[in-house]
């Protein structure tokens, strides 16, 4: 797992690569809502820039890995007041999953969550998805709670394990 991690924010051109990872039925599990972003709205997502976490409560930066865009990272829900955001990743390449990526990737986050002064992050991970809990329990992430019945997956409910850390 040699190689150098950037994360980076969104540029206008991310947009179509966006609308695709976002539109891939494998993919999709990962998304919480009913139906992915337009094109248009991915592109004016885009624009924002830095500004998107401050104004929309939620950002997106592409993965990069030795110049390679794999996934992206967001953070969403977004609330300064209590200084906490929830975490989520995609590995969109499948040949660059299971490989401690995410792990590495989520500490990398971290310094980017804390330039926004959010000292707890958080993430609701399907039971079933070992290899994200791995990732997020290596990173220092601890379980806070099982939520039943909590994640509809292809019109299955399935558990969620509610996981944090505390940054400070």
């Amino acid at each position: 797992m040699e190689g150098i991690i950037r994360l980076r924010v969104l540029e206008p051109e991310d947009a179509m690569t966006l609308f695709l990872w976002d539109n891939d039925p494998e993919l999709r599990d990962a998304q919480d809502s009913n139906t992915p972003p337009t094109l248009m709205e991915l592109q004016a997502f885009c624009l924002e820039g830095p500004r998107a976490l401050e104004v929309h409560g939620q950002q997106r930066w592409i993965i990069d890995v030795n110049g390679e865009s794999i996934g992206t990272v967001e953070l969403f829900d977004y609330h300064p007041q209590h200084q906490r955001a929830g975490i989520g990743i995609i590995i969109a390449h499948s040949e660059h999953r299971n490989q401690g990526w995410g792990t590495r990737i989520l500490l990398e986050t971290e310094s980017l969550a804390q330039t926004f002064s959010i000292s707890n992050l958080w993430a609701i991970i399907s039971e079933d998805n070992v290899a994200s809990l791995r990732a997020f329990e290596k990173a220092g992430y601890e379980k806070a709670g099982h939520l039943k019945n909590w994640l509809n997956l292809r019109g299955n409910f399935v558990d969620g394990i509610l996981v944090q850390k505390n940054l400070a």
